[in-house]
């Protein structure tokens, strides 16, 4: 399942009532895709907002200098981000 479509906006809201390993299943589909336009831009920072939002340790596997890493797939292991 992909919330994000590049055809069609997506309710932000959407990635705040997902499970944390529903959340990290999202941003692990976008793992290596480098595309761009508005809609997945608009996603993507839904997406880093939510990662704010939660009380992940580790937070900076996933973002560099303040940006989303889209680099390598992570997983959460007893509360705290790794990579795969």
């Amino acid at each position: 399942m992909t919330l994000f479509n590049e055809n069609e906006l997506v309710d932000a809201t959407l990635l705040g009532q997902l499970s944390d390993d529903e959340l990290i299943q999202q941003f692990n589909l976008e793992v290596g895709n480098f595309q761009w336009n508005s809609s997945r831009g608009i996603f993507l920072n839904a997406l880093h907002t939510e990662f704010h939002n939660r009380d992940f340790k580790g937070l900076s596997t996933v973002f560099k200098s303040g940006k989303l890493s889209l680099k390598k797939p992570i997983h959460l292991l007893n509360g705290e981000l790794n990579f795969i």
